[in-house]
């Protein structure tokens, strides 16, 4: 009742004095409603829009500034630490093994894959065709910084394209610093 009227309402089709006057941030009126309505199964009042949270929001702005191939690249937005190599790559690090799952679901043909060879831990997308030894070097450090083994020695990261997946090298890491990271990530 706080809009202007409509055109079904001008028409007769909806009954104005039905609808409801809530505004604000507070769900309270939205829930008495449910009560009343004997609705109790919906989902926890939120937010709402992804755009509205400051970290997928700037993932989002890199993303428009450095282009995108599909909306796999978008997608892929909601999950995983973000960092910007320079400009023509990206590295994503999984934070639980349902990130990393959906980050390799949604990963790119041409993106690169890479995994703790012999251990557990985060998986790493990276995005940009053909990225140097020293950038997959810095990739493979992410993965092992965000792991539980990193304070050991560099560690052996296995690596492959998204598009062929039997074909599997290996990399050692390269240590990264907090200073590092900082500067690099979106």
């Amino acid at each position: 009742q706080l809009l202007d009227e409509t055109i079904p309402e001008k028409e007769g089709w909806i009954d104005r004095e039905k609808l409801l006057k809530i505004t604000g941030r507070s769900r309270s009126e939205q829930i008495q409603c449910a009560e009343n309505l004997g609705i109790t199964e919906y989902p926890n009042p939120a937010g709402g829009c992804l755009l509205t949270d400051q970290g997928f929001a700037r993932r989002m702005k890199d993303t428009f500034q450095h282009g995108y191939r599909n909306f796999r690249e978008t997608i892929a937005l909601k999950w995983g630490r973000h960092f910007r190599v320079d400009e023509k790559f990206k590295i994503i690090v999984g934070r639980d093994k349902e990130e990393n799952d959906s980050l390799l679901r949604y990963a790119h043909p041409d993106d690169i894959i890479l995994q703790l060879a012999k251990y557990e831990g985060p998986l790493v997308v990276v995005k940009g065709e053909n990225p140097s030894e020293d950038t997959l070097a810095l990739a493979g450090g992410l993965c092992q910084r965000f792991s539980r083994y990193k304070e050991e020695a560099p560690l052996n990261i296995t690596y492959w394209l998204v598009a062929n997946r039997n074909e599997k090298k290996i990399i050692l890491s390269r240590r990264v610093n907090d200073e590092e990271i900082e500067k690099i990530k979106i």
